[in-house]
């Protein structure tokens, strides 16, 4: 026997499932009776890991998180000690390794305003808001030094994360992006205050395909060789737009949550259509306590979270697909992207754009988009008078005035409701839109407490089960419906349980992998 060997004269093969295997718990753990949470979280996170390998994402993490370990709490909330070799650095490398192609922002304006604190000669700070403020040449100097400061230390901590685990990759760092001055106005000389000129997004690209991970601070350059101070929110928006992202992500240093009031309860809402942020902020903005925060380690979450998503709003309108605000708790950025509960706050770009109830003026449109499918049997006969009656019912999808999707909805006893008529355009079938009037309709069914979908169907059965639908026997139908029920069409019958808003977001993620 070697000095580092066994003896196997010693070694016994033992049952599994014998008493001796039954008390080892060293066993127990082996055979997946101890840790089979984390199999199962494994196996729910795989498609996640599927859906985000080479997508782009731009990441905005401010300096006061950069080296600071993730907070972690226990069930009743209190904080515990957090441990001391873990940053949101290695988060965000995990994500590298996983496959994501990554952009980092840094904000420094914590930093920056930490030094600005020891100087006499400064009364104010950078602001927490995208509020600008003139930048003379000490302090464009200082924030020089905290910028290449906090790239060296964020450079450090990525090759520590990459030498520990043997992730081949590098760290790229220069000037993607130029920048112009904010200029004079009213009167009013801002220096090296700048705004976004230009994103290079080829170059970008190009380091992603050598998988490196891109570091950008808010320093740019001008044509003529001067640099210039970019508010950061700003900057992840224009990168993130530039290089047509999957998604722009801010890290909140100190977190904030969306609560929807109802008249009788009030529940956490995780996701948010572009439309309804876009009201929502023009809500807040109009309270003069947001617009007038001054300090950029700012103790107030909500103000915070306007600002993020302030700046997140126009790289969605110009066709980043979702924006993630994220709270600073431990691991919370691998449960936003890995997990579908998630752990932070999703507005995404309205995949629903054109779609809208019907009505009386859209009857003789939906009778005629549908008469095909009547004809063939695909669809059972509906008279123009019997659409009229029910056009309540109905939604419809327009592009350029024109009805190219309808479908009907109709709610029923038992949480339960009845998808029909569903039915696309042939110039349109392959486009999607079938798949966007769905989810509309059953985010529809979801805010009418519909958590049961059910449809009836002939010949459109696979269409059904590749979105998740399961058969299921007519009697699972509410009892109403039953009595309804043609037997002599012989339709199946397709169910699916929605477990909320949360459920249609992960499901759309899926469906949409490019």
């Amino acid at each position: 026997m070697s000095t580092l060997g066994v003896t196997p004269e010693n070694i016994e093969i033992v049952d599994a499932y014998s008493e001796k295997s039954a008390k080892n718990g060293k066993f127990k753990q082996l055979s997946g009776e101890v840790g089979s949470s984390f199999v199962e979280l494994f196996r729910d996170s795989a498609q996640y890991i599927n859906a985000h390998r080479n997508s782009t994402m731009v990441i905005h993490i401010p300096s006061s998180l950069l080296l600071r370990e993730s907070k972690s709490y226990d069930g009743d909330d209190q904080l515990k000690q957090p441990r001391s070799d873990l940053t949101w650095v290695d988060d965000i490398a995990l994500a590298w390794t996983l496959g994501v192609n990554i952009v980092i922002i840094i904000d420094c304006k914590c930093h920056v305003n930490d030094r600005l604190e020891l100087l006499d000669s400064y009364q104010s700070s950078l602001p927490f808001n995208e509020t600008v403020i003139p930048i003379n040449q000490e302090l464009l100097h200082i924030i020089k030094e905290v910028s290449g400061g906090l790239r060296f230390d964020l450079e450090r901590l990525l090759t520590k994360f990459t030498s520990a685990n043997g992730h081949k990759g590098g760290i790229v760092s220069g000037n993607y992006f130029t920048a112009k001055p904010v200029g004079i106005i009213k009167g009013q000389n801002f220096g090296f205050a700048g705004n976004l000129r230009s994103v290079d997004a080829e170059k970008i690209r190009s380091a992603h395909k050598t998988n490196d991970i891109v570091v950008i601070s808010p320093l740019g350059v001008s044509p003529s060789g001067e640099f210039f101070f970019v508010n950061s929110y700003d900057l992840a928006a224009g990168v993130a737009t530039a290089l047509v992202a999957k998604k722009v992500i801010f890290c909140l240093q100190k977190g904030a949550y969306l609560l929807y009031h109802t008249r009788h309860d009030r529940k956490l809402l995780q996701s948010l259509r572009y439309s309804d942020a876009k009201e929502l902020l023009n809500i807040y903005l109009k309270r003069s306590s947001i617009q007038q925060k001054g300090s950029s380690c700012s103790n107030d979450g909500v103000a915070e979270m306007v600002v993020a998503m302030q700046a997140a709003m126009p790289s969605l309108h110009a066709g980043v697909k979702r924006a993630h605000f994220v709270n600073p708790t431990n691991g919370s950025l691998l449960r936003e992207l890995y997990t579908r509960d998630g752990s932070g706050t999703l507005v995404s770009r309205d995949l629903y754009d054109g779609i809208r109830g019907a009505t009386a003026e859209d009857v003789i449109s939906i009778y005629e988009l549908i008469l095909p499918l009547v004809k063939q049997g695909i669809l059972i006969p509906r008279s123009i008078r019997k659409i009229e009656e029910s056009i309540h019912l109905y939604h419809v999808l327009t592009r350029d005035g024109n009805i190219v999707a309808c479908g009907q909805i109709q709610r029923f006893e038992g949480c339960a409701a009845e998808i029909s008529c569903l039915v696309v355009h042939p110039d349109y079938r392959k486009s999607g839109m079938g798949d966007a009037l769905l989810g509309y309709m059953k985010r529809l069914c979801v805010q009418t407490g519909a958590m049961f979908l059910f449809a009836l169907s002939t010949q459109s059965m696979q269409w059904f089960i590749e979105r998740g639908f399961s058969e299921v026997d007519f009697s699972r139908l509410p009892p109403s419906r039953i009595k309804a029920y043609d037997h002599a069409r012989k339709s199946k019958v397709y169910m699916m349980v929605i477990d909320g808003d949360r459920d249609l977001d992960a499901t759309e993620l899926l469906r949409d992998r490019n």
